[in-house]
């Protein structure tokens, strides 16, 4: 009798974000330049064409990565801020340019991809909206101490 073959239905759960976590991940490891579709594909476990269901180009899955890595900055230097023992507008300015720099050092790869020219980044619409937010909480710290200079 011959065997039935198994089949196993398409359902990986959710590619978008296993994507985005590969990437993230190998970027983090070798920085930018050590992506490549096709090995983020591999560590989320998918064939390499898969991940055209969600990103377009891998252009598209690093400026989501990118996009992200502002979305961390950002809520890191208001956490910093936030949770300085002394709230004086001084004080807060110090503990965000401490997490600032906290951030390039624990995201090198993440962080140098936030901050690189690349064209194909500029059609991303998440990254234009997050990179333009990323410096609104230094500007408005930085309003503050001068009020009170």
């Amino acid at each position: 009798m011959a065997r039935k073959a198994k089949s196993r239905p398409y359902h990986h759960g959710d590619l978008r974000e296993a994507l985005v976590a590969s990437a993230t991940e190998m970027i983090e490891e070798g920085g930018p330049s050590s992506f490549t579709l096709r090995e983020c594909a591999r560590r989320a476990g998918v064939s390499h064409a898969a991940p055209k269901n969600h990103f377009a180009t891998a252009e598209d899955l690093i400026a989501e990565v990118a996009a992200r890595g502002f979305e961390h900055f950002v809520a890191a230097l208001a956490q910093a801020a936030d949770s300085s023992v002394d709230q004086s507008p001084d004080a807060r300015l110090t503990a965000m340019c401490r997490a600032y720099v906290d951030f390039a050092r624990s995201h090198r790869g993440v962080y140098g991809l936030m901050f690189r020219e690349r064209s194909g980044f500029a059609k991303s619409e998440h990254l234009r909206t997050a990179a333009r937010a990323a410096p609104a909480p230094r500007a408005a710290r930085a309003r503050t101490c001068r009020a009170c200079a």
